[in-house]
């Protein structure tokens, strides 16, 4: 069992009671401010980044959170500015920096990190990716050493994401990189109304550049990767990809990825075994809009929000291109459903990027939250009942897959105003409902603490591999109480530029009481747990090869 902190170690919110999002951000010292190295050029990589990853870095059971920083390009001024990675332990009720004393300080253009196991020791290493490559870095007991070149791994380019999962189901986390576009800052084009003068300058279209290529790297073991993006018939789909959702779209029990891209179609990488993959989006139904179009697609995030078994796929996309939710149909297959969910219309004057399925109100629905803000920072000037600067969106689930947006309720700090890029859930207080953590492009971090109303107890639950993938990645996690089964995969890269909190939680609505728990292991074997105590975390530890009962 996780134990809670103290009521004295938790900190006084600073708003009134009857919102359900509470920026606790001071109170908790989270004081993280995002540059993106903007000296007037428009460099394309400055309105893309702002990232966050949730991790347990020193294995205190409380969630430590990680900031993904910019850095200067030409022009940017840099007196005073701090352009270091920042990474933040919880200790007691706060934060407190450990940047420096953790071997993170190094200056890098960060745009996104993830925090998976990828050496197999039992601490959560990070996955850097950067503008320019990616960085490995290897937890050393509470201290990171960069194991980049050791690894193996070299990546260049723009690397805007990446995701961890044991693709190959051999114990240990593969992982795959998703490119954006080719960008030389040195051939920077002009884009925007050159006519109307300097102000009207904007960042450029990514039509404007050809789409890198995504790679998938292998673990072999020992701290090292090979590039089998070849040998997994990945190599040639061109995308732009901006998000990634490794899940199981089939529920045959390997890991699938989903590849949301920018301007055009999505991909769905289906796991055929042996590290071996075929490209299924438009098939399956999820590569393009209802009508057929691709869309600038963002954040992405999955969840069975209609408890039919499976999991569904909702995209963020650019304003005029509304939210697409892409429900799974069984067996792989997707019908667009955006429009008919009610996801659709209220995000079409948005830009929409992170975007996180969580159970707010603990009644066994999850409802989705999404961050918004442009690309375009002239966009006030030049198409007007358009913004910048834009609110967040909560959508409550009315269940059977539909959903209204909230209103006023959900709190003032949806309301206000934001250049959102990045959205992160954990439980920050370990009292059974999810926290969020959202990043601005050029703007501060904020801290949000559920206090919405609930209709339902808890349970959650935290897994521990016998293999090198010690978090379990790719594992599924069924609950059944009062007669409905929920679902809940463990994946961690999700969203935009984020990685989560891994633990599996679970709202409990009617039920007072938890009937059984099946644990559905990345490599196949089963765990059944009967009648857990509901109200508190359970450590769920993987039997060994010998002990483990098959699927």
């Amino acid at each position: 069992m996780i134990v809670a902190p103290s009521a004295q170690e938790v900190p006084p919110a600073q708003a009134a009671p009857a919102d359900w999002f509470v920026d606790v951000s001071a109170p908790w010292g989270v004081d993280f401010r995002h540059r993106n190295g903007g000296g007037g050029e428009k460099h394309f990589p400055e309105i893309m980044s702002g990232g966050v990853a949730v991790l347990d870095y020193d294995g205190d059971g409380a969630r430590d959170l990680f900031f993904a920083q910019g850095a200067p390009f030409p022009g940017c001024p840099t007196e005073g500015v701090d352009f270091r990675d920042r990474l933040l332990r919880r200790a007691g009720g706060r934060f407190v920096d450990v940047t420096d004393a953790a071997g993170c300080s190094t200056p890098r253009y960060t745009l996104s990190a993830l925090a998976p196991d990828w050496d197999g020791d039992g601490d959560p290493d990070l996955v850097l990716c950067e503008f320019g490559g990616v960085s490995l870095l290897r937890n050393d007991g509470g201290r990171f050493v960069d194991a980049t070149g050791a690894s193996g791994l070299a990546e260049s380019g723009w690397p805007q994401c990446a995701a961890a999962a044991d693709f190959d189901q051999d114990g240990d986390l593969d992982l795959y990189v998703g490119h954006y576009v080719v960008y030389d800052p040195q051939a920077a084009l002009w884009c925007g109304e050159r006519e109307k003068g300097p102000d009207y300058r904007s960042y450029c279209h990514p039509d404007e550049y050809p789409p890198e290529a995504d790679r998938l790297w292998e673990n072999v073991g020992g701290g090292r990767f090979v590039d089998a993006t070849a040998r997994a018939g990945m190599a040639g789909a061109l995308g732009k990809c901006l998000g990634l959702l490794p899940f199981d779209a089939e529920g045959d029990g390997d890991v699938d990825l989903y590849v949301a891209n920018d301007s055009t179609p999505n991909f769905l990488w289906r796991n055929d075994g042996a590290l071996r993959f075929t490209e299924v989006g438009l098939d399956a139904g999820c590569a393009v809009s209802g009508r057929g179009l691709a869309q600038a697609s963002m954040g992405v995030d999955g969840a069975d929000i209609d408890l039919d078994g499976d999991i569904d796929v909702v995209c963020t996309n650019l304003a005029l291109e509304p939210n697409a939710l892409y429900r799974n149909d069984g067996d792989g297959f997707f019908s667009e459903r955006g429009l008919e969910s009610g996801l659709g219309e209220p995000s079409l004057i948005w830009v929409g990027f992170g975007a996180r399925f969580l159970d707010v109100d603990r009644d066994g629905l999850e409802e989705l939250f999404v961050v918004n803000g442009h690309v375009v920072d002239t966009i006030e000037r030049t198409h007007g009942g358009q913004s910048f600067a834009q609110p967040s969106h909560l959508y409550l689930n009315r269940g059977r897959g539909r959903f209204r947006l909230a209103g006023p309720e959900a709190g003032a700090w949806l309301q206000e105003r934001r250049v959102a890029r990045a959205l992160a859930s954990l439980d920050l207080e370990d009292d059974g409902d999810l926290d969020l953590v959202v990043v601005e492009n050029h703007g501060r971090a904020s801290l949000l603490r559920n206090d919405a109303p609930t209709r339902g107890g808890w349970i959650g639950f935290e897994l521990v591999g016998a293999d090198a993938n010690r978090a379990a990645i790719g594992a599924r996690v069924t609950l059944t109480a009062g007669g409905v089964r929920q679902l809940r995969e463990v994946r961690g890269t999700c969203s935009y530029d984020s990685f989560v909190d891994l633990r599996a939680l679970f709202g409990l609505g009617a039920a007072s009481t938890v009937d059984a728990v099946e644990v559905r292991w990345p490599r196949g074997g089963l765990t059944r747990i009967e009648a857990p105590e509901a109200g508190r975390y359970h450590v769920v530890v993987e039997p060994a090869e010998g002990e483990r009962s098959r699927r």
